[in-house]
Formats: structure tokens, sequence, C-alpha cells
């Protein structure tokens, strides 16, 4: 894709983004959906789907935030989880 970039002086800078293409088979009422719903975002089925990968691509590079990654249930590869819930139950019902 040939993209410009207008510079504050009015000159244009021209970069070409370099794109593959791939060939998603779909069911034809999952293909008629997407059409409809992209054309009503006033965007093209291809250009949604390549924005939502490059959304979920930005999104899954976050770090998560404390707060999250402590309470997303995370357990340290060193840590026997069975073993340790095990012995929760021990106690509690022992």
């Amino acid at each position: 894709m040939l993209r410009a970039t207008l510079l504050g002086s009015g000159a244009a800078v021209w970069q070409v983004d370099r794109m593959s293409t791939i060939t998603i088979p779909l069911p034809d009422e999952d293909l008629a959906f997407l059409r409809a719903y992209s054309e009503a975002q006033g965007i093209s089925a291809e250009a949604f789907l390549a924005q939502q990968a490059r959304n979920l691509r930005v999104q899954l590079q976050k770090p998560l935030q404390a707060e999250v990654a402590a309470a997303s249930g995370i357990i340290a590869p060193e840590i026997d989880g069975r073993e340790r819930h095990r012995a929760h139950l021990e106690e509690k019902h022992g």
C-alpha cells in the first residue's frame, strides 16, 4: 500500500507498507454478516478484518496491569496448583 504523509512545509513523504494476502474460508452466512457489518461501518470487509487483527495484536502486546495480573488466577510454573488446592481443602475440611 502506498501512503503519503504531508509535512508541515506542504511536502509529502511517500511510504510503502508491506502487506500480505491470505484466504479465509467462511460459511456464506458469516461472510454475508461480515460484509453487511463492515459496510455499515463504512469500510470494506477486508479493511475491517485487517483493523481487527491490528487491534488484537496491539492489545495482546500491552502488559497486564498489576491488579489484573493479581486477579487473573495465573499461577507460577513452580507452584503445584493441584497439591496447593488439595492442602487447602484438607485444612479447610480437615
